[in-house]
C-alpha cells in the first residue's frame, strides 16, 4: 500500500487486496479492514474499499456497516470533508442511515467546529425518522462551546429538545450547557447575558450558581451596580 500514495491506483490496490480472499467477507472482517486502512491512506482509502465491497455484491456485508466504517475514520481524522463524501455515497447507493451514522457525522462536525453543520445534520436526522439519543444531543452541545466558542442559543435549543425527547439531562450534560453558557455570557453585553438566563430559566437550568454569576459578570464589565444588586437578591 505504501507505494502508492492516495489516490493513485487505489481501486485496483484494494481490488487485488481482496480477490485473494476465498470467501465473502462478514461485516466484523470487512469493518476491520476498512479500519485498518485508516493509517495507511486515510479516509478515501476507506471508501475506496466500502465501494469495492458493495460493488462485489457479497450478501454477508452489511452495507451500512460498512459505511459507517468509513465515517468512523473520518471522525478519528477529523474529516469533515470526506465525512459528508462517504455520507453523500451512502445515499446515492439507496443505503438508509441510522443513529450512528448522524451521531458520527455530528461528532466530526463537532471536532471541526461547525456547529451550523451539526444541526443541520441533526434536523436531516429527525425529518427521516431517525430517534437522537443522549450523545446526540450532549454532541450538538459540545459543538456549540468548541474552543469556549459559547453558541448559547443554539446549545440551549439542543437542550430543549433533550428534554422533549423525555430523556433525563446527565449531569455531565447540565454541565457542559453551563459551560457554553458561561463562554457565550463572557462575549456578550449585559443584555445579551439576561436573554441567556431567560433561556436557561425557560428550561429549569437557571437556578443555580454558575448561571448567576454569568450575569453578574456581565453586570461587572458594563459597571451596572443596580443591576447586579437585582441579580444577587434573586440568588438568594
Amino acid at each position: 500500500f505504501t507505494k502508492y500514495p492516495p489516490p493513485v491506483k487505489l481501486a485496483e490496490i484494494i481490488g487485488d487486496v481482496l480477490k485473494e480472499e476465498p470467501e465473502p467477507l462478514d461485516d466484523g472482517t470487512a469493518g476491520l479492514l476498512i479500519k485498518y486502512l485508516g493509517p495507511i491512506g486515510g479516509p478515501e482509502l476507506g471508501m475506496v474499499a466500502a465501494e469495492w465491497m458493495i460493488e462485489a455484491g457479497w450478501p454477508t456485508i452489511n452495507r451500512i456497516h460498512i459505511f459507517n466504517s468509513v465515517l468512523i475514520l473520518c471522525e478519528r481524522s477529523w474529516d469533515l470533508q470526506n465525512a459528508f463524501r462517504a455520507y453523500d455515497m451512502m445515499k446515492k447507493r439507496g443505503v438508509a442511515p441510522n443513529v450512528f451514522t448522524f451521531n458520527l457525522l455530528i461528532s466530526t462536525s463537532r471536532l471541526r467546529g461547525a456547529h451550523e453543520k451539526a444541526f443541520e445534520v441533526y434536523e436531516e436526522m429527525v425529518a427521516t425518522g431517525v430517534v437522537p439519543n443522549t450523545f446526540t444531543y450532549t454532541t450538538l452541545i459540545e459543538a456549540c462551546n468548541y474552543r469556549k466558542a459559547g453558541h448559547c442559543e443554539p446549545a440551549l435549543y439542543a437542550f430543549q429538545a433533550l428534554l422533549n425527547s423525555g430523556i433525563e439531562p446527565p449531569d455531565f450534560v447540565r454541565l457542559e450547557l453551563l459551560s457554553t453558557i458561561e463562554n457565550g455570557c463572557a462575549r456578550s453585553n449585559l443584555q445579551g447575558a439576561t436573554e441567556v438566563f431567560e433561556g436557561l430559566e425557560d428550561v429549569g437550568m437557571s437556578n443555580n450558581t454558575r448561571a448567576f454569576n454569568a450575569v453578574l459578570n456581565a453586570c461587572a464589565r458594563e459597571g451596572e451596580w443596580i443591576a447586579a444588586l437585582e441579580v444577587f437578591e434573586n440568588m438568594k
